[in-house]
């Protein structure tokens, strides 16, 4: 099985995950657009990978005859309905910089909870789910 680019991509988001990070912490008021724009930026890209991973790794896992990958796979993929959900509606609404300007600490609060959930889960991909399918 071929998973250099799931790889080559997660190690990117974790990169823009990391800058979206520096933004923030650099001050959200100073860097509003800065950080719509790269939002905006990296939504495609995230969006993406997270739609590959649903509809060609995960399915494609599912038919591995290694005991415990299909049920690994489906536990991932379970879980990848609700990240995407709240990833695309974080987006959705802090893509217009106006809306950081007015409200920086709800930006702050609701990017914490959704590039944490996401960063956690490239961690625990990292940790379990890749080397599992290494293994294959």
């Amino acid at each position: 099985m071929h998973v250099e680019r799931y790889l080559q991509d997660r190690q990117h988001i974790a990169q823009q995950i990391a800058t979206m990070r520096r933004l923030s912490q650099g001050g959200i008021a100073v860097h509003t657009h800065e950080i719509a724009e790269h939002l905006t930026a990296i939504a495609g890209q995230i969006k993406l990978h997270l739609a590959l991973e649903d509809q060609v790794l995960y399915p494609e896992l599912s038919r591995v005859a290694k005991p415990g990958m299909a049920s690994l796979a489906a536990h991932y993929q379970s879980e990848l309905m609700a990240l995407s959900e709240s990833f695309t509606a974080f987006v959705e609404h802090w893509r217009v910089a106006s809306r950081t300007e007015v409200d920086p600490e709800g930006f702050r609060r609701d990017a914490k909870v959704v590039l944490k959930a996401l960063h956690e889960r490239l961690q625990r991909e990292n940790a379990e789910f890749f080397p599992a399918v290494a293994e294959l």
